[in-house]
């Protein structure tokens, strides 16, 4: 105890005795006694057991993260788009042909065919038929006759060239039994009307893109009609076309075409039109866009019809709104209202052009299992056709033209409720306002349809269904008073059942509610009507 406490007191006077050495020792010089040679004694090892120290649950912490954002600049080079392997869909089952005869009542033969031969040498050709008639013995003369017969074909000339050209034969027989429910009224020529229609179309177009990402087409068209009574009607269509892509996804477009018409009767009459149709489309992530205008002449009158349509995806493909405007001139001749009316009058007053110019909009979209459209549209129409009784021949009809403003809703809906029932429905429904007619005379002003298509697992069964509804028309009576004939419920029903996977039975039954309205006065239509025969695969 006495060394330790020596080495205390040397200790503390070391600052001094250094400080006594520093006097006498010269400056920056130190001279050293001794070494000094510290050390220290071994440490004993202490034993500690640590406890985990309890929560402290008087306070709660909290922690708060603040991002401050930043713009950078970040350059990356564009994807490249590889093509990748899918997984091979089974193709569905391909026959070349199909035939189908039955025979129904009233006294109702029924024939359809077509055939169709795969591409051999670029080549490839098919043709369709079809027949049918009925004859109700109940009412004299109501009976018709439809005959059909067609064939089509394509040729590749080359790997960007091919040619299209089809050509048909329309042969429709109907008779004038409205003269049963006329009073006082005889007929002093054949009873029977026949219309024969010869038409015929070939296309030249490129079947694939070329260098200069230009799409081309060429088409002419010849339509021949003929009737019983000495009226003759050809039509010629000469129609062109081109499509120059910018940017390969934004088309610029001129369609430029003349149509002639020469009817001849107790009179000829010509009727020659001209259109030229500029346009241009942009396509954008969610909308497209086109513009253009349809410059139109005939008789050396000029229209200018304006052309535009927006579409915008809203919401993808669930919700797809759109808007637009078109106009255009057709001609309302022979061959285009006898295939309305086949009861018109075979010696027409005029012969003469229709202008159209609608303003639309409308949404349509796919919603899971749903497929929809709505669309509100309004039409100023210049000579719309309607159809009143001739004043001496109450049994045909004359066309009479008004200047017209239409509203129209038209709306579809269609979907597959569970495997193998599909569903559709549509409904048209317009709203007219004629300058100086009374009414909108043999136009229906409602519409609306409902048909449902089920196939069983096996695609053995196949039932359809379908409910056609329209409003009744207007007509003026005998008495010369305004008339609105009753409406149309059809409900009818068919079925086919297959034996083998080429062979089927099938069965149709029309207006089973066996409603005779009358779509044009004093021609009431058959009610019920039936038919049953054999359907081939071939």
């Amino acid at each position: 105890m006495k060394s330790i406490k020596y080495i205390w007191i040397l200790i503390a006077l070391y600052p001094l005795l250094l400080t006594a050495q520093q006097e006498d020792l010269p400056s920056e010089q130190i001279e050293v006694i001794r070494s000094f040679d510290a050390r220290l004694l071994d440490a004993e090892k202490l034993t500690l057991n640590p406890t985990q120290a309890g929560m402290d649950t008087t306070r709660q912490l909290s922690y708060t993260y603040r991002l401050n954002p930043r713009p950078y600049a970040v350059t990356y080079s564009e994807p490249e788009i590889r093509p990748i392997a899918m997984r091979k869909e089974s193709l569905p089952d391909f026959y070349n042909g199909f035939l189908r005869m039955g025979y129904g009542f009233p006294n109702s033969p029924l024939l359809e065919a077509g055939y169709h031969i795969n591409e051999r040498n670029n080549l490839s050709l098919g043709f369709t038929g079809r027949h049918l008639s009925a004859n109700n013995k109940d009412i004299v003369n109501q009976k018709f006759r439809e005959t059909h017969a067609a064939v089509f074909g394509q040729y590749v000339i080359n790997p960007y060239i091919t040619l299209s050209a089809d050509a048909a034969l329309d042969i429709d027989d109907y008779y004038y039994y409205a003269i049963n429910f006329l009073e006082d009224t005889t007929i002093d020529e054949n009873v029977l009307k026949r219309y024969t229609n010869l038409s015929a179309e070939a296309t030249l177009f490129n079947s694939v893109p070329n260098r200069q990402q230009i799409d081309y087409f060429g088409k002419f068209k010849l339509n021949r009609l003929s009737d019983n009574r000495a009226s003759r009607e050809n039509n010629i269509l000469l129609h062109f076309g081109a499509k120059k892509w910018l940017g390969e996804q934004h088309p610029l477009s001129i369609e430029v075409g003349t149509d002639f018409t020469n009817l001849r009767d107790t009179l000829v009459r010509d009727l020659n039109n001209f259109f030229i149709k500029p346009s241009f489309t942009y396509y954008g992530d969610r909308f497209s866009a086109m513009g253009g205008v349809n410059l139109s002449s005939s008789k050396d009158e000029f229209y200018f019809f304006p052309l535009a349509r927006i579409d915008y995806r809203i919401a993808g493909q669930t919700l797809i709104g759109y808007a637009g405007v078109e106009g255009d001139l057709y001609k309302n001749h022979y061959t285009h209202l006898s295939s309305y009316n086949p009861f018109i009058n075979h010696r027409l007053d005029t012969l003469g052009n229709t202008t159209r110019l609608n303003i639309y909009a409308g949404a349509k979209g796919l919603y899971r299992q749903f497929a929809y459209s709505a669309e509100l549209r309004y039409q100023n129409i210049e000579r719309m056709a309607f159809y009143l009784p001739n004043s001496s021949l109450k049994y045909l009809f004359d066309p009479v033209f008004d200047e017209t403003r239409v509203i129209s809703l038209q709306a579809s809906l269609e979907a597959e409720v569970y495997d193998g029932l599909r569903v559709q429905t549509e409904l048209n429904a317009n709203f007219f306002n004629q300058k100086n007619l009374d009414e909108a005379w043999h136009i229906p002003t409602f519409i609306w349809t409902l048909s449902g298509l089920y196939k069983s697992v096996d695609d053995r069964l196949h039932l359809r269904s379908s409910l056609f509804v329209e409003s009744g028309v207007y007509t003026l009576n005998q008495e010369g008073e305004s008339e609105r004939l009753k409406g149309l419920l059809d409900f009818s029903l068919g079925a086919d059942y297959f034996i083998s996977e080429n062979f089927a039975l099938f069965f149709n039954v029309q207006n089973l509610i066996n409603n005779k309205r009358q779509r044009w006065a004093n021609y009431t239509s058959h009610g019920i009507n039936a038919h049953a025969g054999l359907f081939l695969r071939l």
